[in-house]
């Protein structure tokens, strides 16, 4: 296929990058935003990374599987990638792209994907970003528009968030248009307002302001406006966080506590864990509940220590934690700190351990009977999983957050004595194309 060609293409299937694909000669062609069963007129754009690329110059026919979105800023903003199909038809379409995707392990069952609880609403914390939507309009407060890391989407109408976020949001951005405030410029440097980051608890809300240092506020009257909303959660927190990093990315220098505290409490299964504003916690509360329940399921009883690798706050390890000793490994200084303010606060056997796993496994001289791994997107590499083997236990659970790196750290346990028990997928993050999956393995028997 030369570059430039325009051909027309029949959307088969999805990958976990937001892709559509349609296949020629046995040959797949990927378009972002193309959905499974509709016919497109595309042009093939490059090849990057062994992925033939295409960009969608018309629509032939539609999916018939298709739906009107719920929400007016789809297609704009990157929030969403699936609003335009129905919950029940996301679930089996990504069901079929996780079996293709994993289709070179061998396993011996793949269990299907479980429902989120909720569908809509179910997020528990969200970056927004301050800008504006064109140049020159007013300042606005939303998502990046997709593939545009400069625009800003108003997304106050957000279909993954609570109505108390919405209210937030809302207040938010019309206090700062009243006082005129000016959002930070990624381009050139130059601003003040860069995030309203929102995390909800059990009971209550905790909100951090994000800004440059260019500025100097008196944040009381925007303290006060937000107490006097009318919300269902009460709001535990107001945090101004000050971060100069030159991408998007929240870098704090320093953080002021305007109202409250800079933290608020989460329960699991009668546990209680304090997270704040840059804490990795699961950000579906009650999807979680689902996929932890799996994890409890495979794990058991056994007689002997857990070990609980990349184990951020310490949720994981310490739901396993009721009959067993548990030693967690994470490489994020501030979550151990927390993860052992949290096993205080549970009054739980645990111990957690600040370095990087591949490196702190090989000094672990307890007597380990279980292992269970979450590792980050990047996955575990070939070095940690072979380090992890070492152990030489009878079953790993690995809970993974993204499909390929799974599949690549997959093979490596099976090249290093390990066999694919089952695999049971639970959605967390409905109307996306992302994938939580839990996978249990066994030694093979020497």
């Amino acid at each position: 296929m030369k570059k430039g060609e325009i051909f027309e293409l029949d959307i088969i299937g999805f990958d976990f990058k937001g892709e559509g694909y349609g296949e020629i000669d046995g040959e797949r062609y990927f378009v972002k935003g193309a959905i499974p069963y509709e016919k497109l007129k595309v042009r093939f754009v490059k090849s990057k990374g062994g992925r033939k690329i295409c960009k969608r110059v018309g629509i032939l026919n539609k999916s018939h599987i298709e739906i009107s979105p719920s929400c007016d800023k789809f297609g704009e903003c990157g929030g969403c990638t699936y609003l335009n199909i129905s919950y029940e038809d996301q679930i089996k379409l990504k069901e079929e792209a996780l079996r293709d995707l994993l289709n070179e392990i061998n396993y011996d069952s793949f269990l299907g994907i479980l429902k989120s609880p909720k569908e809509f609403e179910y997020r528990n914390k969200m970056e927004f970003s301050f800008g504006d939507e064109f140049r020159g309009g007013p300042l606005e407060l939303g998502l990046h528009k997709k593939g545009n890391p400069f625009g800003v989407v108003p997304t106050y109408n957000c279909k993954l968030i609570s109505e108390d976020f919405r209210k937030i949001m809302r207040s938010t951005v019309e206090y700062f248009r009243e006082i005129g405030a000016e959002p930070y410029k990624l381009k050139t440097h130059k601003g003040y307002l860069r995030n309203l980051v929102l995390r909800e608890g059990k009971e209550e809300i905790l909100l951090s302001i994000v800004t440059s240092s260019q500025n100097d506020m008196d944040f009381r009257e925007f303290k006060d406006r937000i107490l006097s909303l009318n919300l269902k959660k009460s709001i535990g927190g107001i945090v101004h966080i000050v971060s100069d990093s030159l991408s998007d990315a929240v870098n704090p220098s320093k953080i002021e506590i305007i109202y409250g505290n800079d933290f608020v409490y989460e329960e699991i299964f009668e546990l209680k864990f304090k997270i704040n504003t840059f804490s990795f916690f699961q950000t579906n509360t009650e999807g979680v509940k689902v996929l932890y329940n799996e994890v409890k399921n495979r794990v058991g009883n056994p007689n002997g220590t857990i070990l609980d690798l990349y184990s951020g706050v310490g949720t994981i390890g310490q739901v396993l934690s009721k009959n067993n000793k548990v030693i967690g490994v994470e490489i994020v200084e501030d979550a151990v700190k927390m993860a052992k303010e949290n096993a205080k606060l549970n009054n739980l056997c645990c111990e957690f351990i600040c370095g990087d796993v591949s490196q702190v496994v090989k000094d672990i001289k307890d007597k380990i009977s279980f292992i269970v791994v979450d590792p980050p997107r990047a996955g575990i590499g070939a070095k940690g999983v072979k380090n992890i083997c070492k152990f030489d236990v009878e079953n790993i659970v690995y809970v993974s957050c993204n499909p390929q790196t799974l599949r690549d750290d997959l093979k490596e346990f099976l090249n290093n004595g390990y066999k694919v028990n089952n695999i049971q997928a639970v959605d967390m993050f409905p109307n996306t194309y992302h994938v939580e999956t839990v996978v249990l393995m066994s030694r093979v028997e020497k």
